[in-house]
């Protein structure tokens, strides 16, 4: 006769056994409590007579009722949790119910420990494991109708979506086409060439430049840079989460006023080296400009979409700082002076203003909906207005080095 006590010693067992004995045990733990409930044979009968009384199961009953409580608290409550298999399961699931039907007649506490136990590795198991998801289902991109509200501001860009991208994955899809794919590698590949060009300009372009030279190319190097790659940056992770997308945009709105300052640090150095007070007063202006331009970016309505044209003329706005100071170089050294240079900042100024208008006005995927999503739309066309803009700048800057930097 297979008394609560074999049950018990099964379930301890099956705690400390290995992986692939819990399973089996599991299945001779409900295999044997269904066994416990059903008649005994004839063998089994002439077996008890002769060595218990009548009276001797209840004790060992009663002592199998309190330790499987016991048990219950400390073991066997655990020890399902320790199957992962979907299978097993499913055969638990049916025997619990077998069980339950057996000890609702039987008013057996063995039956009733068993199908608790199953029960609760049941429900915990599926609290535990999340659904399984198909293997490229984060890769999956999204239509403009099923976009979070973060990532709604263009509706005529249509299709591909990230959304909620994990940052390993949007690292991922630097090597995937979707809408932002344009918009990361044109400011991506620009930081690198900047690098470069910054090496080639300060050993072989200047010609004996003094620390002083050096420490100003430096920073529009180092601004142009900052500019490219923080954009980079921006439209690499915007698709992580809302909280994401507005840290990563404020960086982004930094890099534009680091790079606005940097321009003309070449410039107004140059132009007013031979009057150093009007320098100072005029870098310095910019450079607190600049910080208002950062500060500004951190402003949460800042990076709304509703605000992308008053953005853009913000910008516009800062870039044109050269109109402040130009009277007064007329002034100290007369317009064929400033001539030069001046025609030269035209042609940035130019270059920034068409890029931010195409991006102001969102053409050409306006005029055809659908049809630039993954190419040449309004925003990576701005960026590269603003990559021909820097190069200009810094053919203007390298100008005014040779031009201006020997006259004092």
């Amino acid at each position: 006769m297979i008394t609560a006590k074999t049950i018990i010693n099964e379930a301890t067992s099956f705690v400390i056994g290995s992986s692939v004995e819990q399973e089996h045990e599991k299945v001779g733990l409900v295999n044997q409590a269904k066994d416990f409930d059903e008649p005994m044979n004839d063998e089994d009968d002439d077996s008890d007579d002769n060595t218990n009384t009548d009276d001797s199961p209840q004790p060992i009953r009663n002592n199998s009722i309190n330790n499987s409580s016991i048990i219950e608290s400390e073991s066997i409550g655990n020890a399902i949790l320790l199957s992962d298999n979907k299978s097993d399961h499913q055969d638990a699931s049916s025997t619990s119910s077998s069980s339950s039907s057996q000890s609702t007649t039987s008013n057996d506490p063995s039956a009733e420990l068993k199908q608790r136990v199953v029960t609760s590795s049941l429900s915990t198991s599926s609290e535990k494991r999340p659904p399984i998801l198909p293997k490229n289902y984060q890769y999956s991109l999204h239509s403009y109708d099923n976009l979070p509200a973060y990532l709604q501001g263009n509706e005529y860009i249509q299709t591909g979506y990230r959304v909620n991208f994990s940052y390993r994955l949007c690292i991922k899809s630097l090597f995937r086409i979707h809408n932002e794919t344009l918009n990361i590698w044109t400011h991506l590949l620009a930081t690198v060439m900047f690098f470069i060009l910054m090496i080639v300009t300060l050993e072989y372009i200047l010609v004996d430049p003094s620390p002083t030279d050096k420490f100003i190319f430096t920073v529009f190097f180092l601004c142009a840079q900052a500019q490219m790659l923080f954009s980079a940056i921006f439209h690499t992770f915007c698709s992580v989460s809302s909280r994401s997308y507005l840290w990563f945009a404020r960086l982004d709105y930094c890099g534009i006023s680091l790079m606005i300052v940097g321009s003309y640090y070449p410039i107004l150095y140059y132009l007013l080296k031979c009057h150093p007070t009007a320098r100072i007063v005029y870098m310095t202006a910019i450079s607190i400009l600049g910080v208002v331009g950062i500060s500004v970016s951190m402003l949460t309505f800042f990076q709304s979409y509703r605000f992308r044209t008053m953005r853009a003329i913000f910008f516009i706005v800062f870039g044109f700082f050269i109109l402040i100071p130009l009277p007064q170089i007329i002034a100290l050294e007369g317009i064929a002076y400033v001539w030069p240079a001046f025609w030269r900042l035209s042609l940035v100024g130019a270059s920034y203003v068409i890029g931010a208008t195409i991006y102001a006005s969102r053409c050409p995927e306006c005029c055809a909906p659908g049809k630039f999503d993954n190419g040449f739309s309004s925003h990576p066309i701005w960026h590269l207005f603003t990559i021909v803009a820097a190069l200009l700048q810094l053919y203007g800057c390298i100008f005014s080095f040779n031009h201006y930097g020997s006259r004092c």
